[in-house]
């Protein structure tokens, strides 16, 4: 009863689109159900070969409906459970190969079939059988074989335990002598072990591993698939191999570069961020904790500027060396850029044992390196941050240790320092100081201020020092020294500087075109001389006012004397060579800063206030008077508050003075209103 239910079932059908690709095969395709034991499509070359007529001439779609012939020793029941049992394997290996009978030239004729499955549309799923004859095989096996010979894929099979059972010649000379079973292949044992799992679970697997080559190992390009030796029926292991050493290789060239300091192969800022990030997520769950150092060389960039770029780049390899070599195992060693470096600590935060570190790091960074046949000496400043103490944010950590960093360079430089909170409170005022500074002027805050400079004798004003100051919307009229320091750090210096020049000079021509011939001074800083052009940007505004540059004194600072770099003293040069006037600003020191004065074209010295009111340095103004005398200079004494100190200031030679003595800095209109004043108090000639 049970075998007519079968007979009696439905038999089902294959998809129009499957049957369309079939039918361009030229291969003999034929589909079988297997609960009904019956052919139930067939393309044009299997119609040809088993003599079978459609079911229905005018549907293009090669269904039949065609019983199955059996081998006179068969039963109808054993095919039918052979059939199912092929539809079962299928499910679990893809393709399987039988030989069966059936019609062929009204005889029955053997014909090895190769079985997938095929999905019905009622649901089942059939058998899609690809049939040859004997005397295709024959043909197809001789090609196949001289294919497999000649082919550089290293092809082979493997019993299930993993035995060699053949390989072809590729595969044969690419392995090692000894590597006669599938796991010996494999470089790394536990590669094999997770790849054979992977095979018996899913029936194939595909991954590249490094395997054992006759001379010591290659990356192959693997797949591995079950199936079944054809000689035997025993299940093997089907293993295909391609060589793809270079590309791995390629591959592992560019993601190294990726990670890694072209320079001095240490890491790089992207893997220190990558290997950090994962380190301080794991601290938020307090299961990690760690430390960072951020290094600096201290006079970097005056030994790249004198001995050139390419002994820069030596020194700082063999800075990353003696690094790597004092931290060891102990950390990560990254560059993070042109000078700075990065250690990280994996938990290590006992400040005692991160102590002994740095110092360890500076002892080895500091002494001396032979390079280009001399002997150059570099010092680290080093700070220190912990995580999560100080931070559980990469940008943020690296922050911390970098305001420590510089902490160390403001307290000497060859230093080590940890971070406080104190130090981002001071981050945080320059901020906003330099916050203020753009809103001022953005919003046309700055002001000058002009203090009248004198001849001592005459008491006729000649001049005017120019003084900036901040009009604060709530604290009104303050000086704008805090925004000059946060404008040299910033690089806002030049846009206030040329605000500066250009307001002072705007100003000058006031005054001469209202009959009153006074100089106009201003202040520039070595930051603005540093980055070059001042001479050029000043000359374009004094010719777009239209003053003449004799009239404006640009004064500098005394430090800027010691400098003995080229670029500064061209600057200057170039600022006297287009005609304006140059002056050192608030000379209050020792007269050794003066031996340079013979660099630079000098027309004016400020003595500061301290040395006109000490009796005890008057000597030092009697040398500066004497060194003045030779180089034809003016001496000017500013500050002067008393008529004590104007009197001391005439006796030693000063020809000039200003201070509060005779007017505080005042607005352009006060000024003014004093030009006009002819009651002006006269000093002692006593």
């Amino acid at each position: 009863m049970k075998n007519k239910e079968v007979m009696l079932k439905k038999t089902g059908a294959i998809p129009k689109s499957d049957a369309d690709v079939y039918e361009r095969i030229n291969a003999p395709l034929l589909v079988l159900d297997p609960h009904t034991n019956r052919i139930i499509w067939a393309n044009s070359s299997a119609l040809k070969l088993i003599r079978c007529q459609k079911q229905d001439k005018s549907l293009n779609t090669n269904e039949v409906n065609y019983d199955l012939p059996l081998p006179a020793s068969w039963a109808l029941k054993g095919m039918d459970q052979h059939l199912l049992h092929v539809t079962k394997m299928i499910s679990s290996y893809p393709k399987m190969i039988y030989s069966l009978c059936l019609p062929y030239h009204q005889a029955l004729k053997a014909l090895t079939v190769t079985f997938t499955k095929q999905p019905l549309t009622n649901g089942d799923i059939g058998l899609l059988a690809q049939l040859a004859t004997p005397e295709e095989i024959e043909t197809t096996q001789s090609r196949a074989a001289q294919t497999l010979y000649h082919t550089n894929t290293r092809i082979a099979m493997f019993s299930l335990e993993g035995q060699l059972i053949f390989e072809n010649p590729a595969s044969r000379l690419s392995r090692h002598k000894g590597a006669m079973s599938l796991a010996k292949r494999f470089y790394n044992y536990s590669d094999y072990e997770s790849f054979y799992k992977q095979l018996i679970t899913d029936g194939v697997a595909e991954g590249v591993y490094r395997v054992v080559a006759p001379k010591g190992y290659r990356w192959h390009d693997i797949s591995l698939k079950l199936d079944f030796d054809p000689d035997t029926g025993k299940q093997a292991i089907m293993y295909s191999a391609t060589d793809v050493t270079k590309r791995i290789e390629a591959e592992l060239v560019i993601r190294y570069n990726a990670t890694h300091d072209s320079l001095t192969g240490l890491a790089n800022r992207s893997r220190l961020e990558s290997i950090l990030q994962r380190h301080l997520s794991n601290s938020q769950s307090k299961v990690d904790n760690g430390s960072i150092f951020f290094i600096d060389l201290d006079h970097f960039k005056t030994i790249n500027d004198t001995l050139g770029h390419q002994a820069g780049d030596d020194l700082l390899v063999t800075i990353a060396k003696r690094l790597q070599n004092s931290v060891q195992e102990n950390g990560l060693v990254a560059r993070v850029g042109g000078d700075e470096f990065v250690v990280f600590f994996e938990k290590i935060t006992c400040r005692e044992k991160l102590t002994q570190l740095a110092k360890s790091i500076r002892y080895a960074l500091s002494q001396p390196i032979q390079l280009q046949q001399r002997t150059i000496q570099v010092s680290p400043s080093i700070g220190i941050a912990l995580f999560p103490e100080h931070a559980v944010d990469y940008e943020e950590l690296l922050s911390k240790a970098d305001l420590a960093m510089y902490k160390s360079k403001e307290q000497g430089r060859n230093q080590y320092r940890f971070y406080e909170p104190e130090m981002s409170q001071a981050i945080e005022k320059r901020v906003a100081v330099e916050t203020s500074l753009r809103n001022a002027l953005s919003l046309k805050e700055l002001v000058l201020h002009y203090q009248p400079r004198l001849e001592i004798g005459s008491n006729k004003i000649i001049g005017a020092e120019a003084q900036l100051y901040w009009q604060h919307p709530r604290n009104g009229l303050i000086s704008a020294k805090p925004l000059l320091n946060a404008a040299e750090q910033t690089g806002l210096i030049d846009e206030v500087g040329e605000w500066v020049a250009e307001t002072a000079m705007h100003q000058q021509s006031k005054w001469e075109r209202a009959g009153h011939s006074l100089h106009v001074t201003f202040g520039i800083s070595k930051a603005q001389l540093r980055r070059g052009g001042l001479s050029k940007r000043f000359t374009r505004l004094q010719r777009k006012i239209g003053i003449n540059p004799a009239n404006v004194l640009i004064e500098f600072k005394q430090d800027i004397l010691m400098e003995k770099k080229s670029d500064l003293i061209k600057e200057i040069l170039a600022l006297k060579y287009q005609g304006f006037q140059l002056g050192i600003n608030e000379h209050d020191q020792s007269i050794a800063d003066l031996e340079q004065l013979h660099n630079y074209p000098i027309s004016t010295i400020n003595v500061g206030h301290s040395l006109i009111q000490d009796p005890v340095r008057w000597p030092i103004i009697q040398l500066i008077r004497q060194l003045s005398t030779q180089l034809e200079l003016q001496l000017v004494a500013s500050g002067v508050e008393t008529k004590e100190q104007l009197n001391n200031a005439s006796r030693m030679g000063c020809a000039q003075y200003q201070g509060t003595y005779f007017s505080s800095p005042l607005c352009p209109l006060e000024f003014d209103t004093l030009l006009m004043d002819a009651h002006i108090p006269l000093c002692s000639n006593a």
